[in-house]
């Protein structure tokens, strides 16, 4: 079973590179000059996916629960797929460049840890398709307790439902299973705190 997923992943991930119409990168080239500044990063992330899909474990994960932190490719059900990548110190920057560039600290990036990218696989019109999510984590030091949201596709912005991102996304990761607890507490403590001096 394992294998046929696997399979399947490397299958979407053949279409939605491509760039070409009916492909993620193609819409979102021709949907408007935002979505399209997107693609870089979005690019990024589905190469990660294929490098590492031949150097990591692939493992079919439980639908409800944390995910371990631990590298791997796991699949999830009702089509959740998240990546968590090893990352040595100062490598950040060399292995995803776009999506580092969302960081804002230098020290941060320099840190060793794993980068969980999350993907969606979505049905529209009885065709399946390999969506990379408009975020990422990164677990400074491997860690649950140091747990950094990042943005990588901008143009959710322009949605208003998105004022504050950092919550949206971490509501978002955790129907991936990736542990955010520590990193929702940080930003309640935070948030108020923004506005009170607003």
């Amino acid at each position: 079973m394992g294998l046929q997923m696997r399979e399947k992943i490397l299958r979407l991930l053949d279409v939605a590179e491509t760039a070409e119409a009916g492909s993620v990168l193609g819409v979102m080239g021709d949907a408007n000059d935002r979505t399209a500044q997107d693609v870089p990063v979005a690019a990024e992330m589905l190469g990660l996916l294929r490098h590492f899909l031949g150097s990591l474990a692939f493992v079919e994960a439980p639908s409800d629960g944390p995910l371990p932190m631990s590298p791997g490719v796991y699949a999830r059900g009702d089509g959740q797929l998240v990546a968590l990548l090893p990352i040595g110190a100062d490598e950040l920057a060399l292995i995803a460049y776009w999506i580092s560039e969302s960081l804002q600290s230098p020290t941060v990036s320099a840190l060793p840890g794993l980068l969980a990218l999350p993907f969606a696989i979505e049905e529209h019109e009885g065709t399946e398709w390999l969506i990379p999510e408009w975020f990422a984590l990164y677990y400074v030091d491997s860690s649950d307790e140091h747990c950094i949201p990042v943005l990588t596709l901008r143009s959710v912005l322009e949605d208003g439902r998105f004022g504050d991102w950092v919550t949206v996304a971490l509501a978002r990761a955790d129907f991936f299973g990736l542990p955010t607890q520590a990193a929702a507490q940080a930003a309640s403590r935070v948030i108020p705190r923004k506005s009170i001096s607003a």
